[in-house]
């Protein structure tokens, strides 16, 4: 399907060379960035843990201390203490930071990863009554436990204390838990981190794990600004070492290399290996990678999480094939299901479906008895609250606007799937279908000055909030073109004024809109595009990487 051009809107000093603080000027303002010295010089890991209160403002700092004294008393007591966590890439990395400055303390701790398939999302009666048995007085969650009010109160019965550390939305009542750390400012890694830096004995154990800190912002879709880009770009410089056992086996399996480690590394290369794991078999294995001291173990579980990930992604395009063959022709909210596909990919799928149809997609994975559902919204409708409407159905449901979870009887799955079509059908009918590409502006390609990249350098990590910035160029001539790539699936262009250019996926594409042969010299294209500098052998040339592309 086309993509929408959405040029930003900004002013423009003429149609001449643009200036590049201009360019940079707006950038800044496209992104509602009003602190340009903030930006570019974001607070230092001091000023963040002394202060913590000014750049999380809804932190409660009382509660944080709180829970630094429930847990010296329970290194004093001997007590034994379990990390509760979770199976997506933001539980791991939170409890593998909180686990290990624990443990590097001499605390009796372990960490306890409930299964994904079996016990389901965050705290559960089972789990707590196991952990109780054998022999924790103290649990502590990460990125989890600000909704589990029943959970929490059956641990207190036990006599089992939680402190609760979590970012996602506070319920209007809270869990009568020992003390919770709460901020929406910070991914649940993040807010790991903070309560770890009460503990640790050592400013050093603090900067070592913030390669995990940055993954995990990164991949939670947290937006990079304040604190969070400070520790995300401090993250970088520590990940980009490879000091940690298991990243470097990760990057070595993924064939990354030292030093080039940044968002693309964290959000499409790092994190899906990570997150794999937990949707085929269980998490366990992918906190043990990060907790390895061990490089030949380490390798051993790089390459499990690796095979896990390339199972993913087959099971992804065999289960979005069938699932593109349920979808019916009408224009409103899709939505699929079968007994045999596996939940752990289904909001993958989900997301597929909205890009290859430009509409919000439900996909349920039937059960025996229950059924599992995940679904991924466009602009303009807001996903979960289209589900609670019909709560009245579901045994759970959450989520945000853009993406969504819930658990369904067999027994009311049509009439969930009738009522959820019919409550969306007047929302939709009046959304453009098309994907939206939002471009910071228009940028003629005589423009391109090594000046200006290497300015745009300064606004990395790109993220949430601060995405890559994107250009669009008018009327370019096509110089010559040649298909790349083991299966010629990617376009190398080049353009006038002499500009190199990449476009991944070009084939597909351009053989949608007629043209599978690509373009002859003289063409004149419309293209939106990033650019960088590239650098091999002491040498250094402008590349552009291709989002999209129009004739004419």
């Amino acid at each position: 399907m086309d993509k929408k051009w959405q040029v930003i809107k900004s002013s423009h000093p003429g149609d001449g060379r643009l200036e590049e603080d201009f360019v940079i000027s707006t950038l800044l303002k496209n992104r509602g960035i009003k602190d340009r010295d903030l930006f570019f010089k974001p607070p230092r890991l001091e000023e963040i843990l002394d202060k913590p209160d000014i750049f999380f403002p809804d932190l409660d700092t009382y509660q944080l201390k709180k829970s630094f004294k429930r847990i010296k008393k329970a290194f004093s007591d001997g007590e034994k203490i379990a990390v509760w966590g979770d199976y997506d890439v933001d539980g791991i990395c939170a409890t593998a930071i909180l686990w290990q400055t624990l443990h590097d303390l001499n605390a009796d701790v372990a960490p306890y990863i409930p299964d994904r398939f079996s016990e389901g999302y965050g705290l559960s009666a089972g789990g707590i009554k196991k952990l109780k048995e054998d022999g924790v007085s103290l649990i502590i969650t990460v990125d989890s436990g600000i909704t589990a009010e029943e959970e929490i109160d059956f641990a207190n019965d036990l006599g089992v204390d939680v402190i609760v550390t979590d970012h996602h939305i506070k319920p209007k009542t809270l869990p009568k838990a020992h003390s919770i750390v709460h901020t929406t400012a910070l991914c649940g890694t993040g807010v790991a981190w903070l309560l770890s830096a009460q503990i640790a004995d050592s400013a050093r154990k603090l900067t070592k794990s913030l390669d995990l800190v940055a993954i995990a912002t990164v991949a939670d879709m947290q937006p990079l600004n304040g604190a969070n880009r400070s520790l995300v770009r401090q993250g970088f410089e520590v990940l980009g070492r490879l000091e940690r056992p298991g990243l470097a086996a990760l990057a070595e399996v993924a064939r990354l290399k030292k030093g080039s480690l940044d968002s693309y590394a964290a959000g499409w290369v790092l994190g899906p290996r990570i997150n794999a794991v937990g949707r085929m078999a269980h998490a366990i294995e992918a906190l043990r990678l990060l907790c390895t001291s061990n490089l030949t173990r380490a390798r051993e579980l790089a390459h499990l999480l690796d095979s896990a990930n390339a199972k993913r992604r087959t099971l992804t395009v065999d289960t979005l094939d069938h699932a593109k063959e349920l979808v019916d022709d009408e224009d409103g909210l899709i939505v699929v299901y079968h007994d045999d596909w596996h939940e752990g990919i289904i909001g993958l799928v989900a997301g597929r479906l909205v890009e290859e149809y430009g509409r919000p997609a439900v996909v349920i994975a039937k059960g025996s008895e229950f059924s599992k559902g995940s679904a991924r919204s466009v602009n303009g409708l807001d996903i979960v609250e289209a589900l609670r409407a019909n709560e009245s159905l579901l045994e759970d449901v959450g989520g945000h606007a853009a993406a969504a979870g819930f658990t369904v009887k067999n027994e009311n799955l049509e009439r969930f799937i009738i009522d959820l079509k019919k409550g969306t059908k007047e929302s939709i009918s009046k959304l453009d279908p098309r994907p939206v590409l939002k471009i910071d502006m228009k940028l003629p390609l005589d423009n391109l000055t090594y000046s200006l990249l290497y300015a745009l350098e300064d606004f990395k990590p790109y993220g949430v909030g601060n995405p890559e910035p994107l250009f669009a160029a008018r009327n370019v001539t096509v110089l010559s073109s040649r298909f790349v790539g083991r299966e010629k699936t990617h376009l190398k262009l080049n353009l006038a004024p002499g500009f190199e250019a990449i476009w991944f996926g070009a084939a597909k594409k351009l053989k949608e809109k007629g043209l599978p042969d690509g373009f002859s010299r003289g063409d004149e294209v419309s293209i939106v595009f990033t650019p960088s500098v590239d650098k091999w052998n002491g040498k250094e040339k402008v590349v552009l990487r291709v989002m999209d592309l129009k004739i004419r």
